[in-house]
């Protein structure tokens, strides 16, 4: 046996940038082993030159941590007498040996075989190339009985960044699109005074009454010279009104305005006109943006739909604001703050005395901000505090949090969780997860259940059962094929807290908040799931939600944008509604995750978490995500990445299932703005 001790520049996760780490060994043997390494974790290709074209060859790779642990992969011919595999270690590597396993004329094993080998670290291009390829061999060899979806799907799922390894999908390569590009593509020269026309053909020629609210701060008659010159016929009349003091008998509808700016011609009309035509509405609002010193349009802001989560962290909603009048939204008008944000303080009220059902969306711009970005936030707290109170919320206290609201929900004493975590052979992780549990959280009784899905390897088995000792931790055996669902499902019937928390081995807590902020909002009455803030070792966004119909199949929000961004319209900062959140961190009322039946085994490992949030969302539940529960996320690092004609085949089973089950809704996110673009996570406009 040949072996080669070499000086290389990859010392504990360290490498140069100028050019790959190449390490070679070269010889005259049957078998080649190269010792003492110390590489990084990420994706390396093996390549090995013999004297003959039919070797049949395999690889070991041991592991830093526990060189006795292993894996072994069978090599694949490469071209003449070359061999080669490109595989993704999870754990430092200790050393690589070659060792020939056979030959079709059974006299090719000996001194000679092996001429050369070569172990290089892949780049983030290389890695994209190799899958890529194996995605198109894959679908071209299955004859269409895969989705090229379910392929791309595959192939941004197995890319997981480690470091500085940030990788978009190889469909996305143009730049964020112009604003200019945007209108062109989604706006025509009188489209807003075109649909208020139609609406008013519907609906008929009967003049509403609208009474202008106008903040404190502004000119009343300025605000009303602004929205006379928009209207386009005589169907409004307009008043300006006197903070509360008046009642239904006088207005149809309220507009409330907060901010500087111009209604384009026909925007108030299609806000009456909107409301006119739906009875069953009580208030409608649109899109925005701003106006430049020179005229120039910029700053969309393409918005969400009603959110109350949203709204308590961020006065999103703004202008333009038409509101149905009735006399029990005048409280609303009485709040601290409410003669400076009167919208604000309305559309608080609105959600909570009419509801979702009865506020609506206009996805469109309907006001042009002027004039420098006014963020009173702390006026902003004033009412939302008063707002709470009213509600008989006063127990919820409200602060500012780098720029936002933030409402502490209260989380009692009594309230247990369980923390479900499935692992196999994957010890040195798992012990930096349950480490980090240990440290940083506190403020919650709660339990951990560890799902071991049979591990073998001696120091995980050790591990394990020293975990035993701590009065905290359950480990119970989850034997057989690997199936998300199952095993969690088996963590469940173990479990005895209030709220469940799945969590993936390979995640690292970094806040001492995290557990407390999940448990009070899954503890609530309406709340489904709750995700939290998943960031790459690098810092980067690795989950803030789920987009479905983004990126080819789903995606997670603002992915691969630094951690320390704000997101478009402060989303990455504030709670919100999302349609899912992913299953490397979940949080559940108990009660609610067996009122739905919790995971499907039918998915054993992709689509699992989106449909049980689907399912909790159908239920009526709302799913939210909060910044304010971070974690580290390997991503994948248990299972690593699983390219098989039979992963492949399972996966479009999957999703099939998922497909038949939901139909048409995961083609577009609810919660998502039909401007924004789909081709990437991170809100871009759609140009």
């Amino acid at each position: 046996m040949t072996s080669a001790t070499l000086d290389i520049a990859a010392r504990h996760g360290q490498r140069q940038r100028s050019a790959p780490v190449k390490i070679g060994a070269a010889g005259d043997a049957s078998k080649v082993s190269i010792e003492d390494l110390c590489l990084p974790p990420g994706w390396y290709r093996l390549r090995v030159w013999t004297s003959t074209e039919q070797a049949i060859l395999s690889a070991r790779v041991r592991f830093i941590e526990d060189r006795r642990a292993e894996f072994r992969i069978q090599m694949e011919p490469a071209g003449r007498k070359r061999f080669q595999i490109t595989f993704k270690t999870a754990e430092p590597i200790a050393s690589v040996q070659v060792t020939p396993e056979g030959d079709p004329a059974g006299s090719l094993i000996g001194p000679g075989l092996i001429g050369k080998v070569e172990l290089l670290p892949l780049g983030r291009l290389q890695v994209a190339g190799f899958l890529a390829t194996k995605a198109v061999r894959y679908a071209r060899s299955t004859r269409g009985r895969i989705s090229w979806k379910a392929g791309l799907m595959h192939l941004r799922a197995a890319l997981n960044p480690r470091g500085n390894f940030v990788f978009r999908t190889l469909y996305e390569r143009a730049g964020q699109g112009s604003y200019d590009q945007w209108q062109a593509l989604h706006e025509h020269p009188g489209s807003g005074a075109s649909a208020a026309q139609a609406l008013s053909r519907t609906v008929g020629p009967a003049q509403s009454r609208v009474g202008l609210l106008v903040a404190e701060h502004l000119d009343a008659a300025a605000v009303k010279s602004a929205v006379e010159t928009s209207l386009i016929g005589a169907t409004v009349a307009l008043s300006v009104l006197s903070g509360g003091d008046f009642t239904a008998s006088e207005v149809d509808f309220v507009l409330p305005v907060d901010y500087p700016g111009i209604f384009p011609p026909g925007a108030v009309e299609r806000l009456v006109l909107e409301l006119s035509a739906h009875p069953g509405l009580s208030a409608v609002f649109a899109d925005s943006d701003a106006l430049g010193p020179d005229g120039t349009r910029q700053s969309p802001r393409l918005k969400p739909i009603w959110d109350r989560e949203l709204l308590w962290c961020t006065d999103y909603i703004r202008a333009p604001l038409m509101v149905r009048w009735t006399d029990d939204l005048s409280p609303a008008l009485a709040l601290p703050g409410a003669a400076r944000k009167p919208a604000y303080a309305l559309a608080l009220t609105l959600l909570a005395r009419r509801g979702r059902a009865a506020l609506a969306r206009i996805p469109a711009v309907l006001f042009h901000q002027t004039g420098a970005e006014a963020c009173d936030v702390a006026t902003d707290n004033r009412i939302l505090a008063a707002h709470l109170a009213d509600l008989g919320c006063g127990n919820m206290l409200t602060r500012l949090d780098d720029g936002v609201l933030k409402v502490d929900w209260p989380a009692p004493d009594s309230i247990r969780a369980s923390i479900v975590i499935p692992s196999k052979d994957n010890a040195c992780t798992l012990k930096t997860c349950i480490d980090s549990i240990l440290e940083h959280t506190s403020g919650v009784d709660y339990e951990i259940v560890i799902c071991d899905n049979g591990s073998t390897q001696e120091r995980a088995v050790k591990y394990l059962a020293g975990l035993k000792t701590n009065p905290r931790i359950k480990v119970i055996p989850c034997p057989g094929p690997f199936n998300f669902s199952k095993i969690n499902n088996d963590g469940r019937r173990h479990a005895t807290g209030d709220v469940l928390v799945f969590l993936n081995d390979d995640t690292k807590i970094i806040a001492g908040e995290w557990l407390a902020e999940l448990v009070s909002l899954a503890r609530r009455d309406d709340a489904g799931a709750v995700g939290a803030l998943l960031l790459y070792p690098n810092g980067s966004v690795q989950h803030a939600g789920v987009l479905i119909g983004v990126g080819g199949s789903t995606d997670h929000a603002f992915r691969y944008l630094a951690g320390e961004s704000r997101g478009y319209l402060d989303l990455l900062r504030c709670r919100r509604e999302v349609t899912a959140v992913t299953g490397a961190c979940l949080a559940v009322s108990a009660e609610h995750f067996d009122a739905v039946g919790g995971f499907d085994e039918k998915l054993m490992v992709t689509c699992n978490d989106l449909d049980l949030c689907l399912r909790l969302r159908a239920a009526g539940y709302t799913n939210i995500w909060t910044p304010w529960a971070r974690l580290e996320h390997w991503e994948s690092m248990t299972r690593g990445v699983d390219f098989t004609a039979e992963a492949l085949e399972r996966q479009a089973d999957e999703q099939r299932i998922m497909s038949d089950r939901w139909g048409d809704l995961l083609d577009r996110d609810p919660t998502y703005h039909p401007g924004l673009s789909i081709r990437a996570p991170d809100y871009r406009l759609s140009t």
